[in-house]
């Protein structure tokens, strides 16, 4: 009779080892195909880090431009030959 219940045990152990075995097949699969997705998403994300670093370098290098001076001066004598300019032009359509 322990020999009858012994060999129940087993069978049993072993029904429940096989069916672990084969719900966890799938989840291996997956398991591995997530790893690979990971791997090719650390790739490209190596090459947009590496983009990033080049134009980071390529921004440095570009100097920035100088701010334009002030030409207030300048300005106001434009105006003046503008002005002087146009009553010359007056002048001589009235001759």
């Amino acid at each position: 009779m322990a020999i009858g219940f012994g060999v129940v045990l087993l069978v049993i152990a072993l029904a429940l080892a096989g069916g672990a075995i084969w719900l966890a097949y799938p989840l291996r699969r997956r398991v591995d195909q997530l790893s690979g997705d990971v791997n090719s998403l650390q790739v490209a994300l190596d090459q947009l880090r590496a983009e990033v670093a080049d134009l980071r370098a390529a921004a440095d290098v570009v100097p920035v431009p100088p701010l334009p001076k002030t030409r207030s001066a300048d300005l106001d004598d434009l105006r003046q030959r503008l002005r002087a300019a146009h009553t010359e032009s007056e002048d001589k359509s009235e001759e």
